[in-house]
C-alpha cells in the first residue's frame, strides 16, 4: 500500500481487529499508515453476514435475472449510507453512478449491519 501511495483503507468491520497489527508494521518498517475506516457488514435476512463462500450471490446471477448495473450500484450504495435529500428528490429512481460518487461522505455511513434480501 505504502509503495503504491495509498492513503485510504476502507474494508469490513471484521478486519477492526487486525488495525493494530498492520499499524504495528508500518511502524516497523517506518511507513505512514493509511487512514482506515471500517464499514458495517451486508447480512443476509437471517443477520448472517454475507460472503462469496456462504449466502452469497455472483452479481452474474443478478444480471440474469434481469437487474440492470446501475440498479444493483444503487442498491448496494444505499444499504449503509444514505445520500442527501436534495440528491433524492431529484432522482425519483435511480441515481447516476457519477452523482453518487460525488455526494459521497463517509461521514453518512451507517455503523449497524444492513440487510440484503
Amino acid at each position: 500500500d505504502h509503495l503504491m501511495g495509498i492513503t485510504h483503507v476502507i474494508r469490513g468491520h471484521e478486519w477492526l481487529t487486525s488495525t493494530v497489527k498492520h499499524q504495528m508494521i508500518y511502524d516497523g518498517l517506518n511507513f505512514d499508515a493509511p487512514t482506515y475506516a471500517h464499514l458495517p457488514l451486508i447480512n443476509d435476512k437471517d443477520g448472517r453476514k454475507m460472503s462469496k463462500r456462504v449466502g452469497g450471490f455472483q452479481v452474474s446471477d443478478l444480471r440474469d435475472q434481469g437487474l440492470y448495473p446501475e440498479a444493483l450500484v444503487n442498491t448496494v450504495a444505499q444499504l449503509g449510507w444514505t445520500p442527501n435529500d436534495e440528491l433524492v428528490q431529484k432522482h425519483s429512481g435511480l441515481i447516476p453512478m457519477e452523482e453518487l460518487a460525488k455526494d459521497f461522505d463517509i461521514k453518512r455511513v451507517g455503523q449497524s449491519p444492513s440487510r440484503y434480501a
